[in-house]
């Protein structure tokens, strides 16, 4: 045990050694504030007290109400130990998600609209925002962790005092486990006198018993010898007979008389055996007393021996369960180390990030002032090109538009009319044509017979590709100089 308890200081005096390397404050100072002057300029108040739990062991009266109070602290040092663990696993987590961030530069591409870009600069705005809120939760988030990390630092030293004082409960319960033990052998020794002097005075109370059995029958024998002799002298009257009875009632009398000493003798002797037996009988019953009461107390030290033995048993089990959370508090430490590390070169890189990211914005503020001076020239220019002689179109949105509108109404008014002066020119013509037709045919078939007629009929047909036998729209061109020429023969 005592290798075991080297080896465990041994182990915390190198945990110690790690966190002041690690920290600015030393664990055997105790103020009652410590300010951190964080990477950005901001202080924060550390309070802390530590919290010493004394065990003394003053006697059998009080060995559990002591044990109930460090079961109780123990319980309520494996809950505290539990939230440090959740609270080191989430500042983990926490700590993967903001190194495994990762920021996507996309480029801003510029648009000749002036929807575009102001969308643009938004977004662009948005995004600084909550660039901006992000580097303020990171740096909470670091004081917060130099925060635990001084807990921690704190907790482990009270960690190393509530150990020590494990250690001595457990030599004063061995010492006083040892000293019950030599207590329960001397008690053991006296209950074997007290049995073997209880068994001497019931053999004693026996033998004084059978005495006065014995006693008990002769007297009986007298008695009834006596009665037997008085029968037995009443008789006939006579002088003999009276003078046998008189002798005989004389040696009756010297023999009562005899009988009356030997009686006195006798009762003296039971009253001695009696008082003898009460006194054997006291003496007894208090050692009956005392051996219960030895029995009682054996039992409550066999008691109390066990129930010191388990807290023994539950502190060393303690005592380990406290040396692997002290191991697993010592690799936290460093993990959270290295992870304040990361965290402090992210923020670093973030800060540079964030002064190319203003850069950037004010070339963006350029260029969008840039953009819109060329989007009002745009205007301008747009406003002279509309306006004329009549109407002077100025550079504003809506009456460019309306004047847009107004120009795109004309041209399809326009498109419209010449839709319809085109239309009217073919009507025309077509008309004009079958006039010139007509004119010529009258002029060509005015001086001709019937046969060659029917010769010129034939012959226009074919010339107009018509089948006499196949019936064709009414309103066919060819099918209208055909009728234009039956007419013309007709006048």
């Amino acid at each position: 045990m005592a290798s075991s308890n080297y080896m465990f200081d041994r182990e915390l005096g190198s945990a110690r050694a790690i966190i002041n390397a690690y920290s600015n404050v030393p664990l055997t100072q105790q103020p009652q504030y410590n300010t951190y002057l964080g990477s950005y300029g901001m202080s924060s108040q550390l309070p802390y007290t530590t919290t010493f739990t004394n065990f003394n062991y003053l006697g059998y009266g009080t060995g559990s109400t002591e044990s109930i109070e460090s079961k109780k602290v123990l319980v309520d040092l494996q809950g505290q130990v539990r939230l440090l663990k959740k609270e080191l696993e989430n500042r983990d987590a926490r700590v993967l998600e903001l190194t495994s961030m990762k920021d996507a530069y996309k480029h801003v591409h510029f648009e000749p609209d002036r929807y575009g870009s102001t969308h643009d600069l938004r977004e662009t705005t948005i995004k600084l925002a909550a660039k901006d809120d992000r580097i303020n939760e990171l740096k909470k988030e670091n004081d917060l962790i130099i925060h635990a990390n001084y807990q921690l630092r704190l907790r482990v030293h009270e960690l190393e005092s509530n150990v020590n004082s494990y250690d001595s409960v457990s030599n004063k319960s061995t010492l006083a486990i040892s000293s019950i033990q030599k207590d329960a052998k001397e008690k053991q020794d006296q209950l074997l006198e007290l049995e073997a002097r209880v068994r001497t005075h019931m053999e004693e109370r026996e033998a004084s018993e059978r005495k006065m059995d014995v006693l008990q029958k002769k007297l009986q024998e007298l008695f009834a010898q006596l009665s037997v002799t008085l029968e037995h002298n009443y008789g006939q009257p006579s002088a003999a007979s009276f003078e046998t009875v008189m002798s005989r009632i004389a040696d009756i009398n010297a023999e009562n008389i005899l009988l009356k000493g030997k009686l006195v003798k006798i009762e003296d002797t039971n009253k001695l055996l009696e008082k003898d037996a009460q006194s054997n009988r006291a003496t007894i019953q208090q050692m009956a007393n005392q051996l219960q009461s030895h029995v009682h107390y054996n039992i409550n030290h066999c008691l109390q021996n066990d129930t010191i033995k388990a807290e023994r048993d539950a502190a060393l089990h303690d005592k380990e369960t406290v040396k692997t959370e002290l191991e697993t508090v010592k690799s936290r430490l460093d993990s959270i180390q290295k992870a304040w590390q990361n965290t402090r070169s992210e923020l670093d890189q973030r800060e540079n990030k964030y002064s190319s990211h203003e850069l950037h914005m004010k070339q963006l503020e350029n260029d969008a002032v840039y953009v819109k001076s060329c989007f009002n020239a745009f205007k301008q220019q747009i406003g002279q090109m509309l306006s004329d002689g009549y109407v002077k179109v100025e550079p504003k949105e809506e009456e460019i538009k309306q004047k847009i509108q107004l120009l795109m109404q004309s041209s399809r008014e326009r498109g419209i009319i010449i839709t319809n002066l085109e239309n009217q020119k073919e009507q025309l013509t077509k008309q004009l044509q079958a006039q010139i037709d007509i004119n010529v045919l009258e002029n060509a078939f005015t001086s001709l017979s019937d046969e060659d007629y029917e010769v010129v009929m034939k012959h226009v047909r074919e010339l107009l590709d018509l089948d006499p036998h196949q019936e064709s729209s009414k309103h066919d061109p060819k099918i209208e100089t055909m009728w234009a020429v039956v007419s013309a023969f007709n006048k």
